[in-house]
């Protein structure tokens, strides 16, 4: 799991590094808060948790994480519409 979430956290950056995106997030907003509460709740945190030998072993521990990994895709869903992930001919599709 620890490499799927560095993949994940890399291509985060990468995609907002070449979409120039990170300056948003020195404005305070719901999106840069749930971007912010996701990288960090959602990825960060379950990473270092999953990289400790204590953690690997201890059963609650492990739920605790996966848990957390999985709390994060409740904010990612909403996310296009503050960031413009998805491009705007998605929006003439779902928008008629």
């Amino acid at each position: 799991m620890p490499p799927l979430l560095g993949i994940y956290l890399g291509f985060k950056a990468g995609d907002m590094v070449i979409r120039e995106t990170f300056v948003y997030l020195a404005e305070f907003n719901t999106a840069s808060v749930m971007f912010t509460l996701e990288v960090v709740g959602g990825v960060i945190i379950p990473l270092r948790m999953f990289l400790s030998p204590a953690v690997r072993k201890s059963p609650p521990l492990l739920f605790t994480a996966a848990l957390l990994c999985r709390s994060r895709s409740a904010a990612v869903p909403h996310q296009h519409l503050y960031h413009g992930i998805y491009p705007t001919v998605c929006y003439a599709l779902l928008f008629p």
